[in-house]
């Protein structure tokens, strides 16, 4: 399954508060940190959302850039997360 546009929706409407004018330089590669995306406050509010709506527990060990600081790094976390919980 691919999350990436759900992704994307959650963070225009949470972070960019709907604006789609950041979309021209941003791609599904962009690092959320670098490109100031997302802070530390941020990145634990997408990290809840992604909780709630998987219905998972996210270990705090997976809590790297490798997983969380781009959409398609979240995008094969979740593929990978959630087919191994089916």
């Amino acid at each position: 399954m691919d999350y990436k546009e759900t992704v994307k929706k959650y963070i225009i409407k949470n972070f960019m508060f709907g604006s789609t004018e950041f979309l021209e330089n941003f791609n599904y590669d962009t690092s959320f940190m670098e490109s100031g995306v997302l802070d530390s406050t941020g990145f634990l509010e997408l990290v809840n959302h992604l909780e709630e709506i998987y219905k998972i527990e996210i270990k705090e060990e997976d809590l790297v850039p490798e997983n969380f600081d781009t959409i398609e790094n979240i995008n094969k976390y979740l593929s990978n997360r959630l087919s191994s919980v089916k």
